[in-house]
């Protein structure tokens, strides 16, 4: 089984950037992750939530992968006092990718439709089209 360890994704910038999601917790075959920013307070830290809690050897199992991606508000300037205030939450952009295994399926198989998904999100333009540009497939 795979270690509990700091997991790195790269964004869709024009020269992509690293993010590292550090573990957080593990609870009942669930897993949180959570970046360290720093000067990014605690709400507006990225995460990433892995789920096996529904994985069981004898039905249908779901594993589950959420990414959550807190947008802070533009901070302006200070008042008078020279106070600024802390920025808040504006919106959270959320992914997730959700995986329904039977028991009799093959590891090839389930490796098939992971790939499979993952190509669909990287290379296809009608994909993009849709979660980029909420423009219809047809």
């Amino acid at each position: 089984m795979a270690q509990n360890g700091n997991i790195v994704l790269y964004d869709g910038k024009v020269v992509a950037v690293a993010h590292t999601f550090y573990p957080v917790s593990a609870k009942n075959n669930v897993f949180l992750y959570r970046e360290r920013v720093a000067g990014v307070p605690l709400a507006g830290q990225s995460t990433l939530r892995i789920d096996m809690s529904n994985v069981n050897p004898n039905r249908v199992s779901i594993a589950t992968a959420s990414l959550a991606i807190p947008i802070l508000e533009q901070v302006g300037s200070a008042n008078s006092a020279g106070y600024t205030a802390a920025p808040k939450v504006a919106h959270i952009v959320r992914a997730e990718a959700k995986f329904y295994v039977h028991p009799r399926a093959l590891e090839a198989e389930c490796k098939d439709a992971r790939v499979m998904l993952q190509e669909l999100h990287l290379n296809s333009v009608i994909w993009q089209d849709c979660v980029q540009n909420l423009q219809a497939p047809i």
